[in-house]
């Protein structure tokens, strides 16, 4: 299982289009607890998902 960091705003977005495009909470292959951290959570076995790279925004024109 993996755990992702919602505090974390790139992990947060990351796994909001999961969840919508594999209809994973339609699927219920979703489980949250909180308010544990990282830490706790591979204590539980948990796997913590890489840490998202920061998006590229220089060829961006807006």
């Amino acid at each position: 299982m993996k755990v992702y960091d919602c505090d974390d705003p790139a992990q947060f977005e990351s796994l909001s289009g999961a969840v919508s495009e594999m209809n994973l909470e339609g699927k219920n292959l979703l489980q949250a607890f909180a308010p544990d951290e990282i830490l706790e959570a591979a204590n539980r076995g948990f796997k913590p998902v890489e840490p998202t790279p920061p998006r590229d925004t220089s060829h961006r024109s807006d």
